[in-house]
């Protein structure tokens, strides 16, 4: 089987590493990517897809609703 691929998208580093801290707990054999600019993420969205997408709300660059429907 596969391993999962989890997508999250957060702007704040600090955030980003309590995040996958506890992430990888609960899910130690899935990859992880991290869009942190829009950048990132619009090349993300190019990717095959991901089996699970972490979305903060309040981005430097957008909001989790807008970024949501892209």
């Amino acid at each position: 089987m596969d391993s999962l691929r989890i997508l999250l998208i957060e702007d704040i580093a600090e955030d980003v590493e309590l995040a996958l801290q506890q992430l990888r707990k609960g899910f130690p054999d899935a990859q992880f990517l991290v869009a942190a600019t829009e950048e990132t993420f619009d090349q993300m969205l190019v990717q095959d897809g991901f089996d699970l997408v972490i979305l903060d709300y309040w981005l430097e660059w957008s909001n989790g609703l807008e970024v949501f429907h892209r």
